[in-house]
């Protein structure tokens, strides 16, 4: 069964919208009206020519083109454009830290050899003054800590400090290789670390006093996550996608639309 035509007739407040295609070609809806598909929009009105004038559609848009040769279905879309240039990276956070504490007391009575259990000593009378300290592998609180003491590493920061006041305090910096001196086959060792002078404070500049309760602080310089550098630069542009395909003048379509 064919459709009624419609040409040159209005079909007004229906619910029903039909198509129609002129004997020349033009596609129009149950108005009367120059037919455009939902979704489309155009740079200037519909002529009589379908043909003339410019599309946009999200999606991409295939017509059936009729040119006296047969059907032949084209896609009028343009291609994308290439993708943008990456950004650049962002900088690197500040590296983090990590510290080890641990318990002792300062023994003044002698500048060499083992300080014995919970004990540091230092070589030099003046403590200041002195090029290394001798730390024995137990502390004040009976933790073995002669694998951690032989972590130690040159360039690693260590803070003396009194337990009881913190403005009384010392700070080194490891200056090399740390040695092991073995005491009663492995059960009573201690460490001689070669350490710089930093700076100091209070009783720290005067000589801690003997039997003084102290932390040993040994800070690592590689610790946890440092914070976050600045994100990159955005990226350029990428170029623009080409011009869809044109039909000729004597164009007879169908539209079939595909979304993206």
């Amino acid at each position: 069964m064919s459709l009624p035509n419609f040409s040159n007739q209005l079909i007004r407040e229906t619910y029903q919208r039909l198509l129609q295609r002129d004997d020349d070609g033009t596609v129009k809806d149950g108005t009367g009206s120059i037919f455009i598909p939902p979704s489309v929009h155009t740079s200037n009105e519909f002529p009589q020519n379908v043909a003339t004038g410019s599309l946009w559609y999200s999606g991409s848009l295939y017509v059936y083109v009729n040119e006296g040769s047969g059907n032949t279905l084209v896609n009028v879309s343009g291609t994308s454009g290439t993708s943008g240039i990456g950004g650049t990276s962002g900088t690197s956070g500040v590296n983090g830290q990590s510290t080890s504490l641990y318990k002792y007391k300062a023994k003044t009575t002698s500048t060499s050899g083992n300080p014995e259990s919970q004990y540091i000593l230092w070589d030099n009378s003046t403590q200041i003054s002195g090029s290394s300290i001798n730390i024995n592998m137990t502390t004040v609180d009976g933790i073995d800590i002669d694998l951690f003491l032989s972590l130690i590493v040159n360039g690693q920061t260590i803070v003396i400090q009194d337990q009881i006041d913190s403005d009384n305090y010392q700070t080194w910096i490891v200056n090399g290789t740390p040695t092991q001196i073995i005491v009663d086959g492995g059960l009573n060792n201690y460490w001689t670390i070669p350490l710089t002078f930093v700076n100091s404070n209070g009783s720290g500049t005067t000589n801690f006093a003997n039997d003084l309760p102290i932390f040993i602080a040994i800070f690592s310089a590689s610790g946890t996550s440092g914070i976050s550098g600045t994100s990159g630069t955005s990226g350029g542009n990428g170029s623009s996608g080409t011009s869809g395909v044109s039909p000729t003048n004597d164009f007879r379509a169908s539209f079939l639309l595909m979304g993206a």
